[in-house]
């Protein structure tokens, strides 16, 4: 079936990445999809079939650590910039030398630095739960209540945080997914076993070790300039629509703020909705329309 998702494994960048396709034989542009935490490439099963659908050639990696093919015991090896270059070696792989990006939470923090980095091949940028990175250290910094939403990121230092994230049938992690369908919150509780939690939290661990110990002088973000859309919910419980409103002066070129009446869980709460606006974000920018 040519819209139905396909899996397969692709080696790029030293790494084995387990990735989810749809409309590869397709003529059109390439979409590559970034999942969040704790997610994985599931998620984007709907959009990748409705884009599909409408032509375009659609890739969901399990990202580093989230592919059992791609786990490392040295967390250095899960630094934003190693998932920065294995995403584009995957759009290479893929035989695109332009392409659309869409990324949520932790796949949006890939795809900003993506932006920053080299910008010059992506069409297009739909960013989903994160705001540019200059504005969520500025938000954390001066709104207290960001801080304290931002506090559970320091309980993923403490060594025990992944054993207390699977006991009792996984209660804390369930209770990440708010009101999810059951269905979906089962297939993700399946999904993190020990070792797949374990290489997830790595992620974070490793960013506020960085975070730490990098001057103040050299973690100043540069604008982007690149054709932006933000999809955010008004509701989320993580971060605060304050991120968004300061994230504003930090974006030069196209852009534009969609903020949904949901929580932080995106597509999987609204999916038409969220899928309506990555189809507008894309075709607006597809060098085919």
């Amino acid at each position: 079936m040519p819209h139905s998702i396909q899996v397969e494994e692709k080696t790029v960048n030293g790494v084995t990445l387990i990735v989810r396709t749809a409309g590869l034989d397709n003529d059109g542009e390439l979409i590559l999809f970034l999942h969040g935490f704790p997610e994985n490439a599931t998620m984007w099963d709907p959009a990748l079939i409705h884009m599909a659908k409408k032509g375009y050639r659609c890739i969901a990696p399990n990202q580093r650590g989230y592919s059992k093919t791609a786990r490392f015991s040295d967390i250095s090896n899960y630094r934003s910039p190693n998932m920065v270059a294995d995403a584009f070696a995957l759009v290479e792989a893929y035989g695109a030398d332009q392409f659309h990006l869409v990324g949520h939470d932790w796949g949006s923090v890939i795809s900003w630095r993506m932006v920053l980095t080299n910008p010059k091949p992506i069409l297009s940028f739909t960013a989903m739960s994160t705001p540019h990175p200059a504005a969520q250290v500025e938000t954390i910094a001066e709104n207290p209540e960001q801080r304290k939403r931002s506090q559970y990121m320091w309980d993923f230092l403490q060594p025990d945080f992944v054993d207390k994230m699977l006991a009792d049938d996984a209660a804390i992690l369930r209770g990440y997914y708010a009101d999810m369908p059951k269905e979906m919150i089962d297939a993700y509780v399946d999904f993190f076993d020990y070792e797949t939690m374990t290489a997830a939290v790595s992620w974070y661990r490793i960013w506020l070790s960085d975070i730490k110990n990098t001057p103040k002088a050299q973690a100043t973000v540069p604008p982007v300039d690149s054709n932006v859309k933000i999809i955010y919910g008004i509701n989320d419980q993580y971060t605060l629509p304050d991120n968004y409103e300061r994230g504003k002066k930090h974006l030069t070129g196209y852009n534009v703020h969609v903020p949904l009446e949901a929580d932080h869980w995106l597509i999987e709460m609204v999916p038409d909705l969220v899928i309506a606006e990555i189809e507008e974000h894309v075709t607006r920018f597809s060098k085919n329309k």
